[in-house]
């Protein structure tokens, strides 16, 4: 039987036994007592402050409203040869797989499918073709106006707040460089949540990373086992004495196994969605078989951050998709994973708490050393990027382990950014969860795939962040932004369809 007609079976035995719950008098008394919890909570004084959506009627919000509707105004009436000609020139290559829908969509696909496999510079490059290509768009009416949502204010705080900590990081140039990377990703969510503004683009534009990852991932596992062997690529990837029958750790076109880990865990959750939101059997199959690669070759990594944050990510993604078949599924999917996964894998899963485990003793180490750094430079930070972070950090380090980065997202944020840049930080992260809870509503059953899975990429990027960072990493960095440009976007289309 194909893998779509088994997820078609399930999907219609969840909503039998969705039905049938709802129907039973338990339901009846939940649904009662949580309604009831629910309006004392929103006529409380505090609920009323918290729930409150005051943002779009703020003035910040109308003044970046009232500039994309005026920019969108003068661009239309501007005769073509003002458009830049570079972007023009840039965008030749591209105009007749467009011919069928807006540039910019195109472009943001080709900038996607090629995320893990080229350099910074030609990401950098590429994203400001999306943007050239958006503007012409715009001009020739493919495209109403940018849409601009509430959470660019927070978002647009942080960009200044990393200009700042650029301008005057103890390491300008280097901080400068490591600027650019979050600009492009920026310039990528503005593409994004322009351009996808039906939920078949927003299909489509899925096929784009699920394409690369299922070439990354059955890369990673040939190179796995005909690559070179953990002996002649470093012995810092792995505990040999803890783990003896790991012989090599799969890493692919990123430059380490828990790099490559975190990507796999944010291309599962992505594919997932796809998968039980598509209703064409041909893209179910394709997202079902990136999936089982990616998952494939995260085991591979033998990275323990990946994992559990695979876990966590799954269990968010079946928590907001359909409760009932967590319930349903728990214990089963436990004793699959027990029976089925390889030794090794448990083992190396069991040497995540031990403190005989050099790489656990070598984090300790560095979040002591990182928070002494924090102690000092709480307020701005030391500067922007993980090279300005190593060199104040030979001066706080308590042992011989000189690290590039913090191994944490909230110490490595402090020490970058400093306090404001870690509440910007925050304020994004709780305008994204806010938009998720909201769209688990959507009458749309793309969003709602689409949205659990934005919310559960979300949860394992901080799950794994919690031990490891991952935004000096451009491919990792990119790859994130591209998860609130999601976001973005299925706030646009649930706006839309309300």
């Amino acid at each position: 039987m194909e893998p779509g007609y088994l997820a078609r079976g399930g999907e219609l035995l969840s909503r039998w036994a969705e039905r049938q719950y709802r129907s039973s008098n338990t339901a009846v008394v939940i649904a009662r007592g949580s309604n009831r919890l629910r309006t004392s909570w929103q006529a409380s004084r505090l609920g009323r402050w918290l729930t409150a959506d005051r943002v779009p009627a703020s003035r910040s919000y109308q003044l970046l409203q009232n500039g994309a509707e005026a920019l969108t105004g003068w661009l239309r009436p501007l005769p073509a040869a003002e458009i830049p000609a570079g972007a023009a020139a840039a965008a030749m290559p591209i105009v007749g797989t467009a011919a069928a829908g807006s540039w910019s969509r195109w472009g943001l696909l080709l900038t996607v499918g090629l995320l893990p496999f080229v350099a910074f510079k030609y990401l950098l490059l590429l994203s400001l073709l999306c943007l050239g290509l958006l503007l012409v768009d715009l001009r020739q009416g493919r495209i109403a106006r940018l849409w601009i949502s509430p959470t660019w204010i927070p978002l647009g705080g942080l960009l200044l707040v990393m200009l700042y900590a650029t301008a005057t990081s103890i390491a300008y140039w280097l901080s400068l460089s490591e600027f650019l990377i979050p600009v492009t990703g920026l310039l990528l969510v503005l593409v994004m949540s322009s351009c996808l503004d039906r939920p078949a683009r927003l299909e489509e534009f899925l096929l784009a990373p699920a394409l690369a990852g299922l070439i990354t991932a059955l890369y990673a596992i040939y190179f796995f086992y005909y690559g070179p062997t953990i002996n002649t690529l470093g012995r810092e990837w792995i505990d040999l004495t803890q783990n003896p029958d790991i012989t090599n750790r799969a890493y692919a076109v990123f430059e380490n196994p828990n790099s490559l880990a975190q990507y796999l865990v944010l291309l599962t959750c992505l594919c997932l969605g796809g998968l039980t939101g598509s209703r064409r059997t041909g893209r179910q199959l394709f997202f079902g078989l990136t999936a089982i690669a990616a998952v494939a070759a995260l085991f591979l990594t033998y990275s323990r951050g990946g994992l559990l944050a695979l876990a966590a990510a799954l269990l968010v993604f079946v928590l907001v998709r359909s409760p009932l078949l967590l319930l349903a599924g728990s214990l089963p999917a436990a004793l699959a994973a027990w029976f089925l996964l390889p030794a090794s894998v448990l083992k190396r899963l069991a040497t995540s708490a031990s403190f005989k485990d050099s790489s656990n003793a070598y984090r300790l180490d560095t979040w002591h050393s990182a928070w002494n750094l924090v102690q000092h430079y709480w307020l701005t930070g030391v500067g922007l990027g993980r090279r300005a972070f190593s060199r104040v950090y030979a001066t706080e380090m308590i042992n011989a382990n000189y690290v590039p980065h913090a191994h944490n997202l909230v110490l490595q944020l402090l020490s970058e950014l400093g306090a404001a840049g870690l509440l910007l930080w925050l304020w994004v992260l709780g305008r994204l969860l806010r938009t998720g809870l909201r769209l688990r509503g959507s009458a749309s059953p793309l969003l709602r795939s689409v949205n659990a899975a934005a919310l559960a990429a979300l949860t394992g990027f901080l799950v794994h962040s919690s031990i490891d960072y991952f935004l000096w990493y451009y491919k990792l960095a990119i790859m994130f932004w591209l998860i609130i440009g999601i976001f973005l976007v299925l706030e646009r289309q649930n706006q839309q369809l309300a």
